[in-house]
């Protein structure tokens, strides 16, 4: 009876640790590049491809972009390609943070968007503070991302 009680108690707990983590799970939306006015821009550290021919594509990179339209800032991820030097050689894609879901899920001002303190942390990964809350986030893939 006992050991039935802990594997239930245990499953469930297990259960809610895997539920809890896809709410902090948030896809990236496919956005062009259309900034207005660009306040903030700051390049993550380079990641070499491991088979990487002399054709000009040697790594990536990602790009933090906060973007201002009025009272409101959007935070967008790129992903750069990279020749042998570092030098950008295109932008792979280039995806907007719909920061919505973070302002309703955490109860945070909906009249103003202020994002401040962003700062990379790894090669996948960021940190920064939203209208005075602060996240960490980690690039899961091309279309994903994780806050903590």
């Amino acid at each position: 009876m006992i050991i039935k009680l802990y594997c239930t108690t245990l499953l469930f707990a297990l259960t809610t640790l895997a539920v809890n983590g896809q709410d902090n799970v948030y896809q990236l939306t496919d956005s062009p590049l259309d900034y207005k006015y660009i306040c903030f821009l700051t390049l993550g550290e380079m990641e070499y491809f491991d088979d990487f021919e002399n054709d000009g594509e040697a790594g990536f990179r990602y790009r933090l972009i906060v973007d201002r339209f009025e009272t409101h800032e959007s935070l967008f991820i790129e992903k750069i390609i990279v020749d042998v030097e570092g030098i950008p050689n295109k932008i792979a894609w280039c995806k907007r943070v719909n920061l919505k879901p973070l302002m309703e899920k955490y109860k945070l001002e909906k009249e103003s968007t202020l994002i401040e303190s962003l700062e990379w942390q790894t090669q996948k990964s960021f940190d920064f503070n939203l209208n005075g809350k602060h996240f960490y986030v980690k690039i899961k893939d091309d279309n994903n991302i994780e806050v903590i």
